[in-house]
């Protein structure tokens, strides 16, 4: 069974990290987290997104049980710089 080609899996990914656009989107999220909890994304919009790179491996043995095909072991990696420099922002453009 296929999950979907690379391009498609990049944006669900992409989408993932986002700020949700509608409440739609939220659906579900309840059984993750308590109304009292802050959720954080790394994203305010994808728009931002200046450079993006990809790896694919293959996972060979599942770490433990049986690991549906939906599963996916991602390491991402962020390098975060402001848009507009500030004094507060300035300390990540070193």
């Amino acid at each position: 069974m296929k999950n979907g080609d690379i391009d498609n899996r990049i944006k669900t990914l992409i989408d993932g990290l986002r700020l949700p656009q509608s409440k739609e989107e939220m659906v579900g999220i309840e059984e993750y987290f308590d109304d009292s909890e802050t959720i954080f994304c790394l994203l305010e919009d994808d728009d931002k997104i200046a450079h993006f790179s990809v790896e694919t491996d293959t996972l060979l043995k599942p770490e433990s049980g049986d690991i549906s095909q939906s599963h996916a072991d991602i390491m991402l990696t962020v390098e975060i710089k402001p848009i507009i420099v500030t004094i507060g922002s300035v300390s990540f453009l070193s």
